[in-house]
């Protein structure tokens, strides 16, 4: 007979989770764990996994939960809500792990929860692709030459989907308001200075001004 009390560390319920299944007891196993008081502390003992080990560590053994038949699909739904994954600081990477390890569909499943940085792009891009970050994903999967550009067309796809939110054209542009404008290929943000008659004037690195 199982008890909560018995489990200080994520790493007991992944051991009793591999178990179970090995010898045909999972469904008891899922019985088990739905109790509250295993729910509790299952939860609360992942959330502390996950901050404690390295993404790629945590998505790893979220997927050899995943085919368990005492981890239903909603608790390893709730359980990947923990990565607090979002657009302009994370998603990348997590593209990158879910696509290497074949749970892309999980991030897909939450990407409604997707919502648009309210940082310019070139602050939010920066902190979603930088060289230490691509470093990592490659050197944790070198038999996957390819995954950086199938990772960054799935991340292309997402924010793509998700989108700035766009400001109704009756709304008048003020004085300090930050506006962004895509020139040149690149994106250019600074705060509006002068506003006149539909058109505005925006600040670039403090220094020129540029009519819009």
């Amino acid at each position: 007979r199982f008890s909560a009390n018995g489990f200080n560390t994520f790493q007991i319920f992944l051991d009793v989770a591999h178990l179970c299944d090995f010898y045909g007891v999972g469904e008891e196993c899922a019985s088990a764990f739905s109790q509250q008081e295993f729910a509790d502390v299952w939860f609360d003992l992942w959330r502390s996994y996950v901050e404690q080990s390295s993404i790629d560590k945590a998505m790893a053994a979220l997927k050899t939960l995943r085919p368990l038949s005492c981890c239903p699909e909603a608790m390893i739904s709730k359980m990947f809500e923990s990565f607090n994954v979002s657009l302009g600081s994370n998603l990348f990477t997590m593209l990158c792990h879910a696509r290497a390890l074949g749970v892309l569909d999980l991030i897909s499943q939450g990407s409604q929860q997707l919502v648009w940085p309210s940082v310019p792009v070139s602050v939010w891009l920066a902190q979603e692709m930088n060289e230490p970050g691509l470093d990592s994903c490659m050197s944790s999967n070198p038999d996957l030459p390819d995954l950086l550009r199938l990772a960054f067309m799935d991340f292309i796809g997402l924010a793509t989907a998700v989108g700035r939110v766009a400001v109704p054209p009756d709304v008048a542009r003020q004085v300090g308001n930050v506006v962004e404008i895509f020139e040149g290929q690149q994106f250019t943000s600074g705060p509006i200075v002068q506003s006149v008659q539909g058109a505005f004037y925006f600040q670039v690195d403090g220094e020129s001004s540029t009519r819009y």
